[in-house]
């Protein structure tokens, strides 16, 4: 069975384990970014990248886990020894998920930037013109389940599930056929900011568009001496807002969390 698995987070990493484990599949890991670890990678820039992509790092440089490593880890891989606190910075969960998927040999499945731009079910006997794209065969056994047929078409002969994905170092658009999708890009890839009708990326605050401060959303947050001796207000007194809140005060002259 092929399986993809989008993303080579804490979640694809897992799921791509159990699955190499598996003699009756094979996975293939699609991550859009040039390494492991998701949510746990921590990029100091904010915005988009050299590629166009909105950096999705929502790590700030000092951020400790606020649950303890013990009911953090996977069940039967437990974190070092000699890692003796509870609430560990957020390179050592990064150092974790690495030293994972060298212990599983998770590397060899995983196809590194590279985008899934597109998920379809195909139907049985689907026939489709290839569009100028580069397809790929994909095999079970010694039976070949998607085939090209005549140069520019492919007939695909059971139910599947169509990937389209973009590899950003070969600048080509590629599509795979898989029996199976499992999806793993977590809820952090895009802030959340309240659906408000003219307000798209802040609250309805009466003034913020004249306001001549800094204004920022959590997931771009970095660095305290940013804000040193400046007041702050946090609007948001969730996760995100309480940790934030207790990195800024060493170097804000007034914080305050609402």
């Amino acid at each position: 069975m092929e399986i993809a698995i989008i993303g080579a987070g804490a979640g694809g990493l897992c799921a791509a384990r159990h699955a190499s484990a598996s003699y009756r599949c094979k996975p293939t890991v699609f991550e859009k970014s040039d390494r492991i670890g998701g949510v746990w990678v921590y990029n100091p820039k904010t915005g988009k990248d050299e590629k166009g992509e909105r950096i999705v790092s929502s790590m700030y440089r000092d951020l400790k886990t606020n649950l303890p490593k013990e009911i953090m880890c996977y069940p039967d891989v437990p974190m070092k020894s000699s890692i003796k606190d509870s609430f560990i910075h957020h390179s050592q969960v990064l150092e974790y998920l690495e030293e994972f998927a060298e212990q599983f040999d998770l590397k060899k499945y995983i196809k590194f930037n590279t985008k899934v731009v597109n998920i379809q079910p195909t139907d049985p006997k689907e026939t489709e013109e290839n569009n100028n794209e580069t397809w790929n065969g994909v095999e079970n056994g010694d039976h070949v389940i998607a085939k090209e047929n005549s140069g520019s078409i492919c007939q695909v002969e059971k139910k599947k599930w169509k990937i389209k994905y973009f590899n950003s170092e070969s600048n080509k658009t590629q599509f795979d056929y898989f029996d199976a999708v499992i999806v793993c890009t977590g809820t952090y890839a895009e802030p959340y900011y309240p659906d408000i009708p003219g307000t798209p990326y802040y609250p309805d605050i009466p003034g913020i568009e004249t306001f001549q401060g800094k204004v920022i959303h959590s997931s771009d947050y970095r660095y305290a001496s940013t804000f040193r001796n400046e007041e702050v207000v946090i609007l948001g007194a969730s996760f995100s807002g309480a940790d934030i809140g207790l990195d800024l005060v060493k170097s804000a002259s007034k914080m305050e969390l609402q």
